[in-house]
């Protein structure tokens, strides 16, 4: 399987169920999800998670999960996915994505590492700290992966990060988070990391750059689409020469001119750095649709990137829509029913039964209806 459509795959699985308020229930029907691509995944079993964030905000503002893949070698592999921003959550775009006029040391997290120099927004500050303390069962991220070290008998362990979005950008600071932790304890030696971001944004300035290619290098695989805006966002020279025109003759009207003007007074000085090298998705401006420039940025941000993984997995890709779109019919069946807890437990037989029944309660709406 090609593992840069794996990897996004697993990527935008992580979206599954965004719109969910119950945590629990969104933690169940991902998991019930990636149950049903596991063998067109090529995974062996759900390792860590989901595990998602919320406090006191009305939908989830981060998610994780970990996978246990196959390999012919025999060998240990995991993939930790993060979910990007969730489209719906007001607090993950203010705090995880938009708040970029400060920025806070590297070290502010990252207690063990080597440079002092280093700087990340705000936003990529307080996503890392949400991250670091996603638990599953009582396990953050780092306890299990410490327990997978110490389990290992002195086999060395491939883990990827891989995500889209905020996911890209979690993928590859919370590696190097990882990478810093790990060699505090003398143990980085039997990891070997590997980065798979895509659409991801500039996390810092350019010391931060440079500090996290010296301790990723070639194990960071990007791949970002010429014409996302996301990957771009927050480099002086890509805000001010590049982004206004990106889309040629759909510019922005004058409320998202006013906020763009007032991003680019906050990066102002700020040096921020994208990450310039990887795989770039050659894309076309869509002409079909309505042409309004956060729109077209919106579309731009996913589509080529799903149409990428598909070109590569034309199968895989079809196999797991079509798996995507039962469970949320499951689901739905689950809401009509109106007690999701209890149907999650239900045999095949059970399950049928529940169908019937679902489907005459629904006839009778219709049939009240007409």
């Amino acid at each position: 399987m090609n593992v840069q459509a794996q990897m996004m795959l697993f990527s935008f699985l992580g979206y599954y169920d965004f719109y969910q308020p119950d945590t629990e229930r969104m933690e169940e029907n991902i998991k019930a999800m990636l149950l049903s691509v596991k063998e067109s995944m090529q995974f062996s079993e759900i390792s860590w998670g989901p595990a998602a964030y919320k406090n006191k905000a009305v939908l989830s503002e981060a998610l994780a999960y970990a996978v246990k893949n196959k390999r012919k070698d025999g060998k240990d592999e995991y993939t930790v996915a993060f979910r990007g921003t969730n489209p719906l959550s007001i607090q993950s775009w203010l705090f995880q994505d938009l708040n970029v006029a400060g920025q806070t040391p590297w070290d502010r997290q990252s207690v063990h590492t080597e440079s002092v120099s280093a700087y990340i927004s705000k936003a990529t500050d307080t996503s890392l700290e949400i991250h670091k303390q996603l638990q599953y069962q009582n396990t953050t991220l780092l306890e299990w992966i410490c327990s997978l070290i110490k389990n290992a008998d002195g086999s060395k362990i491939k883990i990827n990060l891989c995500g889209h979005s905020l996911g890209g950008l979690m993928s590859s600071t919370f590696a190097l988070w990882l990478s810093d932790e790990l060699a505090a304890m003398d143990i980085l030696d039997m990891v070997e990391l590997s980065v798979y971001s895509f659409a991801g944004p500039g996390a810092g300035n350019s010391e931060y750059a440079e500090y996290l290619n010296n301790k990723i290098g070639s194990n960071y695989i990007s791949v970002n689409n010429d014409l996302d805006i996301a990957p771009l966002v927050w480099k002086e020279s890509n805000m001010y020469e590049i982004l206004p025109g990106i889309y040629g003759d759909i510019r922005m009207n004058e409320v998202e001119d006013g906020l763009y003007t007032a991003l680019c007074r906050n990066i102002f000085r700020m040096d921020y750095q994208t990450q310039e090298t990887g795989t770039v998705i050659q894309s076309e401006v869509f002409k079909d649709i309505p042409q309004d420039y956060l729109i077209q940025a919106g579309l731009q941000h996913v589509i080529p990137y799903l149409l990428y993984a598909f070109e590569n997995e034309p199968l895989i890709c079809t196999d797991v829509v079509i798996n995507m779109i039962i469970q949320i019919i499951e689901d739905l069946v689950k809401n009509v029913t109106g007690d999701w807890k209890r149907v999650k437990s239900l045999t095949a037989e059970d399950e049928q039964i529940l169908m019937n029944y679902t489907g005459k309660k629904l006839n009778a709406k219709i049939t009240n209806r007409t």
